[in-house]
């Protein structure tokens, strides 16, 4: 075989490949602060008003499902509250549900760095969507009330439309699948062509 027939078929492969890889997501939401423990300050906090805060992750979206709530490995992890941050390596758990649309309606990122909390539960629950707990002194955070949230201890956090949530990215400039399956299909038909050429 000729090294133009094993270089064709080669890219073939490549894209056929990379067709059928998952094409990451990118997204960013913004915190709204509308209550705070009575442990204070928490990571510098020490009254409202405060913020607002942001914070991305991004995920390779591999098809979600309507409806169906879907476990994550996150690529990318990123939220400051106050004078703290966590990162991607202080993630536990992710979770996300698309609707009919596509939208995430639901998304939950559980972090712990050793000691301090951050979590977000976007869509869950009617009292709270995040809270963030300064454990530096072990004071410990909760909450009570329904839809009301009334929040005690070292932690700070929005009740449950306090936060924002948008596509970072811009899908436009992803290659589509079908795109890159109609080029590797090209290429492998032309690489085929000369094959039967050649005999």
């Amino acid at each position: 075989m000729s090294i133009i027939r094993k270089t064709s078929l080669a890219v073939t492969a490549a894209l056929f490949a990379t067709a059928l890889q998952a094409a990451p997501v990118s997204y960013d939401f913004t915190l709204q602060v509308d209550q705070i423990g009575d442990q204070l300050p928490v990571f510098g906090i020490s009254a409202l008003p405060a913020g607002p805060f942001t914070g991305s992750f991004s995920f390779d979206n591999t098809g979600l499902s309507a409806g169906v709530f879907t476990n994550l490995t996150l690529s990318a992890f990123s939220v400051t509250v106050g004078n703290f941050s966590w990162g991607l390596e202080d993630v536990t758990a992710a979770q996300v549900r698309a609707d009919a649309g596509g939208a995430l309606d639901r998304v939950a990122i559980y972090t712990e760095d050793g000691l301090n909390i951050f979590r977000m539960s976007f869509g869950y629950y009617t009292n709270t969507s995040w809270f963030a707990l300064d454990n530096t002194n072990l004071q410990g955070c909760g909450w009570q009330g329904d839809p009301a949230l009334d929040m005690y201890g070292a932690c700070v956090g929005g009740s449950a439309n306090a936060y924002t949530l948008a596509r970072a990215d811009d899908p436009v400039q992803v290659p589509l699948p079908s795109s890159l399956l109609l080029a590797g299909l090209g290429l492998g038909v032309s690489a085929l062509v000369r094959v039967c050429r050649k005999t």
